[in-house]
């Protein structure tokens, strides 16, 4: 957080950026595999990126006094519960509360 940059455009900007890191590795991802190169470690770190944007979403939504009850595009219903393809993952059940679990 530089002097001039409150908590709020601090967070604000980890959004932003955290936005760009995701376009820059789904384009890497469609780049590996164009050329036919193994992509399981770019994979690996986009959902660590598309972790952390989760949290810095929650972060700005804190900051702002609002409750962030709307789950991330890469969220699909399955069950009565939202969770992510059918990797290991964050899994938000039918009241909303997140955990990790089999996605599917």
């Amino acid at each position: 957080m530089g002097a001039e940059e409150t908590e709020l455009e601090m967070v604000r900007r980890h959004v932003r950026e955290g936005g760009e890191h995701l376009a820059n590795q789904r384009a890497l991802i469609a780049r590996l595999r164009a050329a036919h190169l193994p992509t399981e470690e770019a994979e690996g770190l986009l959902d660590t990126f598309e972790e952390l944007q989760r949290q810095h979403r929650a972060h700005l939504a804190r900051i702002e006094g609002k409750r962030d009850d709307t789950p991330p595009p890469d969220l699909i219903t399955a069950g009565g519960a939202q969770c992510r393809s059918s990797r290991p993952g964050p899994v938000r059940d039918a009241a909303g509360e997140t955990g990790w679990g089999e996605g599917g």
